[in-house]
């Protein structure tokens, strides 16, 4: 038995055992630990967690928004919530003003206008 606790333990002649400083494990110790065992969601290297693809934070709670958003939104619990004026998973699809008045196609936010009308929004 390693009465050193690998440098990160009390040893308990009592119980002929290591009591782990926090942040260790194991019967002598040497194990570091992560907050939150990282979620399950990464693994732990040198007491950091090390989270998998699609997870981040401390310890890897955070799920993460694909393309970030496009910087074009906030990531909310791994769904992209987009600012004003744009849609889609990824926040990558640009609106049209009033959705073209239903008179039209929006393509990368501009309004392609039905015959017979026109406009920014195809009002006219």
């Amino acid at each position: 038995v390693d009465t050193s606790c690998s440098g990160h333990g009390v040893y308990q002649h009592n119980t002929c055992s290591c009591k782990c400083d926090s942040g260790w494990k194991g019967p002598d110790c040497s194990i570091s630990t992560c907050p939150d065992n990282c979620n399950d969601n990464g693994y732990c290297l040198d007491r950091q967690c090390v989270c998998h693809t699609g997870y981040t934070g401390h310890d890897c709670g955070l799920p993460t928004c694909p393309d970030d958003c496009n910087d074009k939104g906030h990531c909310v619990d791994g769904k992209c919530v987009c600012f004003e004026g744009f849609s889609g998973d990824t926040c990558g699809i640009q609106k049209c003003l009033s959705d073209c008045k239903e008179n039209g196609r929006c393509i990368d936010g501009q309004c392609l206008c039905d015959e017979g009308f026109s406009g920014n929004d195809c009002s006219t």
